[in-house]
């Protein structure tokens, strides 16, 4: 982002917004130059639980090897689908079978995955 812009979007949201966080911009590129690469590493581990690294400055690249949920992988264009019953793996569980997080998602929400092939940035505001 050009830094005059960058800087005129800042002064803009203090005006308007105060003290709230500043977004967290999100695209999609074949350029790698722009983010520090998340290495992968073994074990399930939520996408939300990087934003705190954004959130603090870092600007991260992720690929479809380095997103360790199979529902951030889904909702950022690297899977084209879920597993199946993943809205009760999210809110309430299958009694004996797993605990739900309780997290509330939309029935239906469908998304291109024409970007599954590309990487998606995270950058902080």
């Amino acid at each position: 982002m050009q830094n005059g812009l960058k800087q005129q979007f800042a002064e803009k949201w203090e005006r308007f917004f105060r003290s709230a966080s500043l977004p967290i911009c999100l695209f999609y590129t074949n350029d790698e130059q722009q983010a520090e690469p998340v290495k992968p590493y073994p074990g399930m581990h939520c996408l939300i639980r990087e934003l705190a690294r954004v959130r603090a400055g870092e600007s991260l690249s992720f690929a479809s090897n380095t997103i360790g949920c199979a529902g951030g992988r889904y909702y950022l264009g690297f899977a084209q689908r879920l597993r199946p019953d993943f809205n009760y793996f999210l809110s309430c569980g299958i009694p004996g079978n797993w605990q739900g997080s309780a997290i509330r998602l939309p029935r239906s929400w469908s998304q291109s995955n024409s970007n599954v092939n590309r990487t998606c940035r995270l950058l902080p505001g």
